[in-house]
């Protein structure tokens, strides 16, 4: 039997990962996984990722929450686990496609060193409506909101102020740890769910509660969401920024309709992990 014990630790603006490289794909223990991602038991971390070299610039990955559940896509993770192959030397600095369970998506670095800092763009597929547009409406923080439930390979519940709404919106008032429950629990299989105010065509805030993972500093898949409504809808243009509680994203469309998501991501560390956290194939 196998043991994983060494891990690297990287965050995409915030939104922290754990990636391991592995001989092969397992489905590990939902505990064990929880054990090393708490913030004061294990390592602490957003995300869980594994992952296996599967060509000469090609992995396979499976990810993992916080709360043991397997999760389809993340697109900062996705981007920290390019980061972690290229430091590791498992592949070479260039385009990389990377097998998930929402599918294959692409990576090409954009600059930085693998051994700090790097800026990555992933290809994250066509986001698909789930309902019509703006189909719900919801009251949060004083003010009225419109939601849009999107697919970006994982799901996603969009909020945007209602057209007409007087009120001033501050998102940081928004009590996203109690909210996101509550609306989550609507969804027998859980989603995603996003806050955002629009300050100009090319300029979007944002706040999300992650399926899995709670209250986060930032995530890829929820702003890719978020700008491709923006776009579809003609509220946007362009390249959309996205400025997450983290930092910022950057989402555009692509030209067979596919979105790119681009932003950067730190490499923290290379850890080795005792082998009573129990992480084995």
């Amino acid at each position: 039997m196998t043991m994983v014990k060494e891990f690297y630790k990287l965050e995409g603006l915030g939104n922290d990962f754990l990636v391991a490289f592995c001989p092969e794909l397992f489905e590990p223990d939902p505990a064990a996984v929880v054990r090393l991602l708490d913030r004061r038991l294990g390592l602490g971390a957003d995300g869980l990722i594994l992952a296996v070299r599967s060509g000469a610039a090609s992995l396979a990955m499976v990810l993992y929450n916080s709360d043991g559940t397997r999760a389809e896509m993340s697109g900062n993770g996705i981007r920290c686990l390019g980061h972690a192959a290229y430091a590791a030397d498992l592949v070479p600095i260039g385009p990389l496609e990377v097998a998930t369970d929402a599918g294959p998506r692409r990576l090409s670095a954009k600059g930085g060193d693998p051994s700090g800092g790097m800026m990555i763009e992933a290809e994250m597929g066509k986001v698909a409506y789930v309902s019509p547009p703006f189909a719900r409406s919801a009251a949060f923080g004083g003010r009225k909101w419109r939601g849009t439930e999107l697919e970006v390979g994982n799901p996603h519940l969009v909020f945007l102020p209602e057209e007409g709404d007087p009120a001033t919106p501050d998102l940081s008032e928004l009590d996203v740890a109690t909210l996101g429950p509550d609306i989550e629990a609507g969804y027998p299989a859980g989603t995603n769910v996003e806050w955002v105010e629009l300050d100009s065509p090319a300029l979007a805030r944002l706040r999300v509660w992650e399926r899995g993972a709670g209250v986060t500093l930032a995530c890829g898949t929820g702003s890719t969401a978020t700008a491709f409504l923006l776009l579809d809808q003609g509220m946007a243009q362009g390249e959309v920024e996205v400025r997450n509680p983290g930092g910022t994203l950057w989402a555009r469309l692509g030209e067979a309709g596919e979105m790119y998501l681009r932003g950067p991501s730190t490499l923290i560390a290379s850890v080795m992990v005792a082998a009573s956290f129990g992480l084995a194939p």
